[in-house]
């Protein structure tokens, strides 16, 4: 199995997840990566991506694992003399079995240009936050302060982590628009596994 770290920016950070898992799909096959295919009657490529992200926020910290026996410095190679511009690999791992890190991916650490933000950090804090989202065709308010792990001010803004994938999730961008900061610059730069970065707990499955 192959786990490899691909980054999602420019353009590409405007492809849905279907879209970018399509993408992927077509780079490994032009690269001739020999990734193994599910049994039956329509059979697919046998891949698995992490969480999803939102539209038009860059990445530089997305993740792919493929059922693939192929040496790490040979993919990332292959791999990206193939693949679109803005879905390059950055790096690649063996491990045994797939770490399923749709599942246990939880949080995810963004860095947010803005001077209101780096100067209010205590505040949001303290006070928490509403939020808006969706839930079968209608907008909730919810307080999204118990999804907020912690705020750190930068030089220009702040570091902001937040819980992130199917055990909990504050949407990046809904965070943005409770602040009326949806124009700021954000890039998402790390994810957890609980208390590891997702390099780590894959390091170590």
């Amino acid at each position: 199995m192959i786990v490899f770290k691909y980054k999602k920016t420019g353009y590409a950070a405007y492809m849905a997840h279907l879209d970018t898992l399509r993408a992927i799909i077509r780079t490994l096959r032009r690269a001739q990566i020999p990734v193994s295919y599910s049994k039956g009657y329509n059979p697919h490529m046998n891949i698995y991506m992490s969480p999803s992200m939102p539209l038009g926020i860059p990445s530089l910290c997305e993740y792919c694992a493929a059922d693939a026996d192929i040496d790490c410095e040979q993919f990332l190679k292959a791999y990206n003399e193939h693949c679109v511009k803005g879905l390059e690999c950055i790096k690649a791992f063996k491990t045994a079995k797939n770490p399923n890190l749709a599942a246990n991916i939880t949080s995810a650490l963004y860095n947010v240009k803005s001077a209101y933000l780096r100067d209010n950090a205590p505040k949001i804090l303290r006070e928490g936050l509403i939020v808006e989202k969706w839930n079968k065709g209608n907008v909730i308010k919810e307080d999204a302060g118990e999804y907020i792990i912690g705020i750190e001010p930068t030089a220009d803004g702040a570091n902001v982590h937040l819980k992130f994938g199917n055990k909990g999730n504050l949407r990046a961008d809904s965070f943005l628009r409770a602040l009326n900061l949806s124009d700021c610059a954000i890039v998402k730069y790390q994810m957890y596994c609980g208390q590891k970065s997702v390099d780590d707990f894959i390091a170590d499955y």
